[in-house]
């Protein structure tokens, strides 16, 4: 009695999933997709904080303070953020404005205008990498964001870029 009843339960249990795997396979069932997640955003790009970079960079002070007082830091900054060239910035140490003579004009005699330039020459619309500086010099007039192309002698002492003009 206990073999039958074992056989017709496996019996039924064939005979009743033949009907469900002959109708999976004659009509299959419309499977709705799931809904492909929107993609993520694009993260924000990461941009340099000039003034931020400079104020912990090293002793750069004064002149940070004058890319400031003459709003040129809000040009350097525009064009770090929104272009692909980036740029190149000659940043004097502090020691460097305390090393100015005195029979040179001081830098507080000059107007916000000329002090502006004098910050826009030190800003290349380029950026050039401390290998690059070797070919720079060899390469004739360099364009400043001051206007104008300028021949800047560049010298690379152990990672300090030394510029005459």
């Amino acid at each position: 009695m206990e073999r039958t009843f074992t056989l017709f339960f496996a019996a039924s249990l064939l005979i009743l999933s033949y009907p469900l795997a002959s109708a999976q396979k004659g009509s299959p069932i419309a499977e709705t997709p799931s809904p492909s997640p929107a993609p993520a955003p694009a993260p924000a790009p990461a941009h340099v904080n000039l003034t931020a970079l400079l104020s912990v960079a090293g002793p750069f002070h004064t002149f940070l303070k004058y890319l400031q007082s003459t709003k040129v830091i809000d040009t350097l900054q525009n064009q770090a953020n929104n272009t692909e060239e980036g740029l190149t910035l000659f940043v004097p140490k502090d020691s460097a404005f305390s090393a100015l003579k005195k029979p040179l004009p001081s830098l507080t005699n000059l107007t916000q205008d000329q002090l502006r330039q004098l910050c826009l020459f030190h800003a290349l619309p380029h950026y050039y990498s401390l290998s690059d500086f070797r070919n720079l010099s060899d390469v004739g007039g360099i364009p400043t964001f001051a206007g104008g192309d300028y021949t800047l002698n560049l010298t690379d002492v152990s990672g300090t870029v030394h510029m005459t003009s």
